[in-house]
């Protein structure tokens, strides 16, 4: 799956309703919240590797617990400081799912869910078709 700037417009599209808040201290408008996540999203969605040993070994001491269920040869995704297993992905996309559709339905909530999404679905097809 390739994340692509229109795949996560079409994204923002299905999500947003008329119920969706954002800060106006952050943006102008709404219309100037979803493009500016667009690209926020799109940026922070690049960085996928195939994990190594050496890769496991760099970040155990401080963020072991990212790499859960994965091991040597798997691909996972780089996220801040650190690199981050599938089943860590899938948790956050749970954790993001259970903000969406609310009342208050605010844009950054919906970013957060789009991009756990988006991750965890390139790691799925990878981690499969590695298979």
């Amino acid at each position: 799956m390739e994340i692509t700037i229109n795949s996560i417009r079409d994204q923002f599209a299905k999500l947003i309703d008329s119920n969706t808040s954002y800060s106006p201290e952050e943006f102008k408008s709404l219309e100037e919240a979803r493009e500016s996540l667009i690209k926020r999203v799109f940026e922070n969605t690049r960085d996928f590797e195939q994990l190594t040993q050496a890769m496991i070994d760099d970040q155990a001491e401080d963020y072991g617990g990212y790499l859960d269920g994965a091991k040597v040869g798997d691909w996972v995704f780089g996220w801040d400081e650190c690199w981050v297993s599938q089943t860590t992905v899938d948790g956050w996309l749970f954790d993001s799912s259970q903000l969406i559709g609310k009342s208050n339905n605010h844009i950054n909530d919906i970013a957060n869910y789009i991009e756990n999404d988006m991750i965890l679905d390139c790691l799925t097809e990878k981690n499969n078709s590695e298979q």
